[in-house]
């Protein structure tokens, strides 16, 4: 499993909730559309927020380097929205641990 972490600084706070909102539709929704974006393999994609300091994360997990790497310039081609901040860093990493602790 392999994991690719993106920062922004200076986002606008209230833009948060719409592009989750944008990412979701385009995950779930993309796929089968004619037309849509079509989106390489990932097994999971999250978004962190930190609405006070105007900072987030998108956090994508691929099952080999191949596709998180693929994710990884599929998101470089991508024009940002308005009010996205500006990307401080993009690391990519292997898991080497991911336990769900009850």
């Amino acid at each position: 499993m392999w994991v690719r972490i993106a920062r922004f600084e200076g986002v606008n706070p209230d833009s948060h909730d719409p592009r989750a909102e944008l990412i979701r539709s385009q995950l779930r929704d993309g796929a089968g559309r004619a037309g849509a974006i079509e989106v390489p393999p990932a097994k999971r994609v999250m978004m962190l927020a930190d609405r006070e300091s105007g900072r987030w994360a998108g956090v994508q997990f691929a099952d080999t380097e191949d596709d998180i790497r693929r994710f990884d310039e599929f998101l470089h081609r991508q024009t940002p929205p308005p009010g996205s901040g500006t990307q401080s860093s993009v690391e990519i990493y292997e898991v080497l641990l991911d336990e769900e602790l009850t």
